[in-house]
């Protein structure tokens, strides 16, 4: 990690990239909540003005991070946002908060605290897709929407439906109400380890510190220490029926919907959910968490399969322009385009079906915790592939054998015949296939 010098020098476009990477690597439950420096002065806050470029960056900071916050529902960040300092040699923490939303706001103190251990509950589940979505003549009849625009189309009112129109269904209970706890049991258990010791204040908070001391010195000495499991509720996730709303005309003598499309995207497969919430969480807040995991986690790969998709294209055409015979096949295409505009020729392929694999899935446990946070696989990768990428967004190098590239199985689709173009794309085993139907044009 690189010492900061100023808050002159942040580099407000690196952090929001970074924030967005990480977040996709998170589980539901946890989010971004602010940002953190670290550097040799005593306090980088201090000496702030209402003009210093510093102050400026920091608001920015914080307000494109809460924008980009995908947890609204369950940990809303609408009003104030973290800010860490960490003084490099004597390991002293400032901490302010900053408003989200004011354009004049300054960073105000806030005591910074080490909170008590938390009982997480981890909310497991796996969702099984298939969404077909039809795009109208007009929305490609440019033909200059990308494939990351039509992902998000597709996605959106995917993302309305299980947002609103969604039951997740608990396994160990036929039902719970949205103000029930998680586990009862184990939130009053945390409770209670909470309450202070009364009487001998001094003492008891010297015992304490020793205590945490040779905690962490038996993690030193014995890092095989076999981490406690913590308690796994199962959630099934159940979509209510398709809104009749707005639905094409039915034809009297078939029964089908007829409409108009130039292309049609379809997303099938099944994906693995994983969630964290502390016991003392509602069942309200614990099915959101689940909600977003699934989103988060859907969008997180698209948005990474759709770059390598475009840095692959990008990477062939340099390529071709630096080979000697690029301006040839430049030339060939533009006169095979005119004669094909021209009628002079009619072009006649076979039709094939093209594979694309997005990255799959794989949960990484943090250090000294059972808490999990995710990957994404690329096909022939493996969770040795991983490691670097882990260290440079999350911080830290994760064991191999606490690292599960089980959970989601990638399975071939199968390609239908008698179609004119028909690309699949490869979602861990969620499979995305688009086709493109476009008029036959007259002779």
């Amino acid at each position: 990690m690189t010492p900061l010098t100023s808050l002159s020098s942040l580099d407000v476009d690196w952090m929001v990239e970074h924030s967005k990477q990480a977040r996709r690597m998170i589980p539901g439950g946890v989010t971004v909540i602010g940002a953190y420096a670290v550097s040799s002065s005593d306090d980088i806050f201090a000496g702030l003005g209402s003009g210093d470029a510093g102050l400026t960056k920091l608001r920015s900071l914080v307000k494109q991070l809460a924008e980009g916050n995908d947890s609204a529902l369950e940990i809303p960040l609408d009003s104030e946002m973290l800010l860490l300092h960490l003084q490099r040699g004597s390991l002293k923490v400032n901490a302010k908060l900053l408003d989200c939303k004011s354009a004049t706001a300054t960073p105000k103190n806030v005591d910074f605290k080490g909170a008590s251990k938390v009982q997480w509950q981890r909310l497991a589940s796996s969702y099984l897709l298939d969404f077909p979505f039809p795009f109208a003549p007009s929305a490609d009849s440019t033909g200059d929407t990308s494939l990351q625009q039509k992902v998000d189309l597709c996605l959106a009112p995917l993302e309305a439906r299980l947002r609103q129109r969604s039951v997740c269904v608990f396994e160990d209970a036929v039902f719970r109400a949205d103000s029930e706890l998680v586990d009862p049991d184990a939130a009053a258990k945390e409770a209670e380890a909470e309450v202070p010791q009364k009487g001998g204040g001094g003492k008891g908070k010297k015992h304490r510190q020793q205590q945490r001391v040779e905690e962490v010195a038996e993690e030193e000495e014995d890092e095989e220490t076999a981490i406690p499991e913590i308690p796994v509720h199962n959630v099934q996730i159940v979509l209510d029926e398709e809104d009749d709303e707005g639905a094409a005309v039915v034809n009297p003598d078939t029964g089908c919907e007829v409409t108009k499309v130039s292309a049609r995207m379809r997303v099938v497969g099944k994906m693995a959910v994983c969630a964290f919430v502390p016991a003392g969480a509602s069942v309200r807040h614990a099915v959101d968490c689940v909600k977003t995991d699934l989103l988060r986690s859907l969008r997180g790969r698209m948005a990474i399969h759709c770059d390598s998709l475009q840095n692959d294209e990008e990477d062939d055409e340099d390529e071709e322009e630096e080979g000697d015979d690029g301006e040839a096949k430049k030339v060939l295409r533009d006169v095979i385009g005119v004669m094909i505009e021209l009628n002079i020729i009619r072009p006649h392929f076979q039709p094939k079906a093209v594979f694309h694999e997005p990255p799959r899935r794989m949960f990484v446990r943090l250090p000294h915790s059972a808490v999990c946070v995710c990957d994404y696989l690329f096909p022939g990768e493996t969770p040795y592939d991983s490691v670097d990428s882990v260290l440079e967004i999350l911080g830290f190098r994760p064991k191999i054998e606490y690292m599960d590239d089980e959970v989601e199985m990638v399975a071939a689709p199968k390609p239908q015949a008698k179609v004119r173009r028909r690309c699949f794309y490869k979602l861990a085993s969620v499979t995305i296939s688009l086709i493109f139907r476009r008029p036959p044009t007259a002779t």
